[in-house]
């Protein structure tokens, strides 16, 4: 009888443990993005990489799954925009407050960037103005997977993932 009950305790105490599992709404896609959101995501970044000659992406699902857990933590801390630290894949980080943030809205946000690239190589100098865009354009990045997460304040945080990470300094995002 005592070891039922400590059996019974000791399962309690570890229900209150956090996981490291990632909570998603939407499991065809690995992240709360609907599977039209992630089409309209990869067709939006699909339409700039055709701007610069550079292959498709594919949603990938593992990258969702990523994305969802960076945005679900961001959304805990505050809704800073920090980028993760593993470095396994690139990443976009987009935050809004009072709207609707299509993946149209969002991936032309960072596109925009596109204004201050002149085409080359990413250098120090450049990363900051064009980073967001020569990511979405990078020619060895196969894979994205995004994530969204509501902060406490009610404001938006998107997490995009890229696999294999770009923004390498020194190369062009498009290969040339």
């Amino acid at each position: 009888m005592l070891i039922k009950h400590i059996a019974i305790m000791l399962l309690g105490i570890f229900s209150m443990i956090p996981s490291n599992e990632v909570t998603i709404k939407n499991k065809a896609t690995g992240s709360d993005y609907s599977q039209a959101e992630a089409d309209e995501m990869v067709k939006r970044h699909n339409y700039y990489r055709a701007e610069v000659g550079v292959a498709d992406l594919k949603w990938s699902n593992k990258v969702a799954q990523y994305a969802q857990k960076w945005a679900n933590h961001l959304a805990t801390t505050g809704c800073e925009l920090e980028h993760s630290t593993s470095g396994e894949y690139g990443e976009n980080l987009f935050w809004g407050y009072g709207g609707s943030y299509t993946p149209t809205y969002v991936s032309d946000a960072w596109a925009s960037e596109k204004a201050y690239w002149k085409g080359g190589k990413v250098t120090a100098r450049n990363y900051i103005k064009v980073g967001h865009y020569t990511q979405m354009i990078w020619y060895r990045t196969t894979e994205v997977g995004c994530g969204k997460a509501v902060c406490s304040d009610g404001s938006v945080i998107v997490v995009c993932s890229y696999n294999p990470p770009g923004n390498r300094i020194g190369q062009d995002p498009t290969g040339r």
